[in-house]
């Protein structure tokens, strides 16, 4: 896949199918969606909308000679719709990126994925894994990643995930993370009616997971009741039983977080969840996110 600024001149171009040519009175409407509507203003609506048409159907596109064509083709390269490279349409993936004002194709590629579940998850564990290769990434699986291997570049991301509360193991895995320099999503269904998504620990960019609790502690309005917790799961070196998920939830989380996860490798557009975590509530269908600032102290990424 490639990126997609706007083309140079030395380069095949291609028009953009996902947009439907719609004549108007004095004029074309270009319409993907309901996300990007052009207006293109012509006289001559027939000839233009058949050129349109002609254009959409071709591998790929000459500059006209004509004063119409030229016209639409500067419109058309203006607005971001006719772009370099091969033809889009092949898979979901591509068609959906063929919008994005620039995509990093080569990180894209280059995309790599392992998943740290808790062993009772297999729901979970099976739904982000076929949710991450779906996007033509490769998924790697361990419930224990091991303290003597390193992350093998900075586009393998590791996605932490549990459904039952478990600080003792969140806390080694946000440790491996921090020790090997590895990018890790956190994903958090133990909550009960509500779950969340991040702090995405960005190696001396975003707040580790360590940085997340401490914010917690401070803004913790039972803050006996919660430290009591965590040193009761420190202890007995144990998860605590599970709220109970519901599959449409875990469906939902697992969406947001692989959306996250492809904004990463992708860039097509920024992540939203380094130095913040989103919340989803699951019985109000609402969403908010906060912030969560790297703490320059934190004992696991100050390092």
């Amino acid at each position: 896949m490639s990126s997609n600024p706007r083309p140079g001149p030395d380069r095949r171009l291609r028009m953009n199918r996902a947009y439907a040519i719609i004549p108007l009175e004095d004029g074309v409407q270009l319409r993907a969606g309901d996300e990007e509507i052009v207006f293109l203003e012509v006289a001559d609506v027939e000839s233009a909308a058949a050129l349109l048409s002609g254009w959409a159907a071709e591998e790929t596109i000459e500059r006209p000679t004509d004063a119409l064509g030229q016209a639409l083709f500067d419109a058309l390269l203006d607005e971001a719709i006719l772009v370099s490279g091969q033809p889009m349409g092949s898979s979901d993936l591509e068609d959906y990126l063929s919008h994005a004002p620039q995509v990093d194709g080569a990180r894209l590629a280059s995309a790599r994925a392992e998943l740290w579940v808790q062993d009772e998850c297999g729901q979970l564990e099976d739904l982000l894994r076929e949710a991450i290769q779906a996007h033509g990434v490769e998924v790697n699986l361990t419930h224990s990643p091991s303290p003597n291997s390193a992350g093998d570049d900075a586009l393998t991301v590791a996605l932490a995930a549990w459904e039952r509360p478990d600080y003792h193991r969140v806390r080694q895995w946000n440790a491996e993370a921090v020790r090997r320099r590895q990018p890790c999503l956190f994903v958090d269904l133990s909550h009960g009616r509500h779950a969340t998504l991040g702090p995405f620990f960005i190696p001396a960019e975003g707040a580790c997971y360590e940085c997340f609790r401490t914010r917690q502690r401070e803004n913790s309005e039972s803050l006996d009741e919660l430290e009591a917790a965590e040193e009761l799961m420190l202890r007995n070196e144990e998860a605590l039983p599970g709220y109970g998920v519901l599959p449409a939830h875990r469906y939902w989380l697992v969406g947001l977080a692989v959306g996250e996860l492809l904004s990463f490798w992708s860039r097509h557009r920024p992540l939203r969840t380094c130095n913040r975590a989103v919340t989803v509530d699951f019985e109000t269908l609402r969403t908010w996110s906060e912030p969560v600032w790297r703490i320059p102290w934190c004992e696991r990424c100050r390092q």
